[in-house]
């Protein structure tokens, strides 16, 4: 109550406008109040339908075999779309898309919010990260690689220097970070998009002054990088960690701990599940389990997340990567 906002342009200000309703933009409350705010609307949905939140960003997902399916995942977005009216926060229905994972035999469905169809998209960018309805991150790669080439192709441009030290600080703050983002969700297995990763680094590298005619690996050891497939294996390994130890919220099944009692090595061994598809094999859970019931009992100190950390700095992860 009582509040207003003006907006700055320089040193000039605007009016004053009285705020009626909201939060204030920028305050501590702020995200917390709104969570507060919109958290109910997962008490309107149906029992079948699985609402994931994140601050205004709503994903509704169920298993569609029948046509009842469809009419409880439908019923799901008309409550949606009912809740919105109700507590006057507008559903941007442009942004709105439906993604089917169709299996053999599925029913590919067509739903609507209000009057608005949502278009079936092949790919879906969900914060960031842009899947497809096979559960591949092929075409996120392909994004973010040429991104990241982009951003490499101007940094030669606009900079002046060639000196390797300025170099190499600029990759690390505006490239690297384009291709490591979310790399626990999309770290690929395959050995073509491992390369198309790397590839980045290798010609960002090539083309400083003084290193042309050195190999990948050399110039790696003498500019004190590593290859972004042993950095994307080691976030791997402390996600692992994290997920393990009850450091991230997470479901309780993702990971399971085999009885290690009778078996060499550390006491966290991972069950390596079946898989029915190579989308599976991509899996955090999958990919890493191998790596992980190989890490050193003498080597490897589980005590805490820091002393872990500094474990992984000891131990060769080299020999799990191809660079």
């Amino acid at each position: 109550m009582n509040r207003k906002q003006v907006t700055r342009v320089g040193e000039s200000l605007s009016d004053a406008v009285y705020l009626k309703s909201g939060v204030v933009q920028g305050s501590c409350l702020g995200p917390l109040l709104f969570l507060l705010y919109v958290n109910d609307v997962t008490t309107t949905l149906s029992e079948s339908t699985t609402c994931k939140l994140y601050a205004d960003d709503v994903k509704l997902y169920s298993v569609v075999n029948t046509m009842r399916d469809i009419t409880a995942l439908q019923d799901s977005l008309n409550s949606l779309k009912e809740w919105s009216d109700i507590w006057q926060l507008q559903i941007s229905t442009t942004k709105c898309v439906n993604m089917n994972l169709v299996k053999s035999g599925s029913v590919n469905s067509a739903f609507t919010i209000g009057e608005d169809s949502l278009p079936v998209q092949t790919a879906v960018k969900d914060l960031g990260v842009t899947v497809d309805c096979n559960l591949k991150y092929n075409k996120h790669i392909d994004n973010i690689v040429g991104r990241a080439k982009q951003r490499a192709g101007l940094l030669f441009k606009c900079f002046q220097t060639r000196d390797a030290v300025t170099l190499i600080r600029a990759f690390k703050v505006y490239i690297r970070p384009v291709l490591e983002y979310a790399s626990n969700i999309w770290s690929p297995i395959q050995i073509g998009l491992i390369d198309k990763l790397e590839s980045v680094q290798r010609r960002y590298t090539k083309r400083i002054p003084g290193f042309e005619t050195l190999s990948y690996p050399e110039r790696l050891s003498l500019l004190d990088l590593e290859s972004l497939e042993l950095r994307r294996l080691r976030a791997d390994l402390i996600t692992t960690y994290k997920v393990i130890f009850g450091l991230l919220d997470v479901s309780s099944n993702f990971f399971v701990v085999r009885d290690n009692s009778i078996t060499r090595g550390h006491p966290y061994k991972l069950m390596l599940e079946h898989c029915d598809n190579n989308s599976q094999k991509q899996f955090l859970s999958q990919r890493i389990a191998k790596t992980w019931n190989s890490l050193p009992t003498t080597a490897i100190d589980f005590t805490n997340l820091v002393s872990f950390k500094a474990s992984l700095q000891n131990i060769n992860l080299c020999i799990f990567t191809r660079f």
